[in-house]
């Protein structure tokens, strides 16, 4: 069954109500940090149904040394004082498609579920469209699991998929 896509938009912005009771802004380096609870809750709800996708977090040592390595870049939407929200831009995706000058990437998302559905996520879309457009790029890709039914109906509205992956699962009995 369909197991993964990739998909693209350029580089404009969603429409959506504003938020003002959010701040949307990207971080710096040294606030990365602060990211990593809302890493560790995407990775719990990587576990929960109807995903069961059993990843294991880094430490937080190992999670800054990866987006040093990768060049990421993160945005965060905040409400009273306390991130509720990120996107984590990277250089390239995971296909010869997802690449270029003019391109850049979501590595990472998530939204804790008590500020889902209030136009939170698409405002902190808007913020790293803007920058990355006042930067030049044209085109933000993503790629998602299909199976997520969360990030399926986010990304599936306001990217277009360009491929999709399957996966065909051999029952194990055969071989006996």
């Amino acid at each position: 069954g369909l197991r993964c896509a990739d998909a693209i938009r350029p580089m404009e912005p969603v429409p959506c109500a504003p938020c003002p009771e959010y701040r949307f802004t990207e971080l710096t380096a040294a606030q990365y940090a602060q990211v990593y609870p809302l890493e560790l809750a995407l990775y719990e709800h990587y576990r929960q149904s109807p995903f069961f996708m059993n990843r294991t977090p880094d430490s937080l040592a190992a999670f800054l040394q990866s987006v040093r390595e990768e060049e990421a870049r993160f945005f965060a939407a905040a409400k009273d004082g306390q991130l509720c929200a990120y996107l984590k831009i990277g250089k390239v995706g995971e296909n010869f498609a997802a690449a270029g000058d003019g391109y850049r990437h979501v590595h990472g998302a998530y939204c804790l579920p008590e500020h889902r559905g209030r136009g939170v996520y698409q405002n902190l879309m808007n913020t790293a469209i803007r920058t990355l457009k006042s930067e030049g790029f044209t085109s933000l890709g993503v790629d998602y699991e299909t199976i997520n039914p969360t990030a399926r109906h986010f990304w599936g509205r306001h990217f277009l998929p360009y491929t999709a992956s399957v996966v065909r699962r051999i029952d194990e009995r055969i071989l006996k």
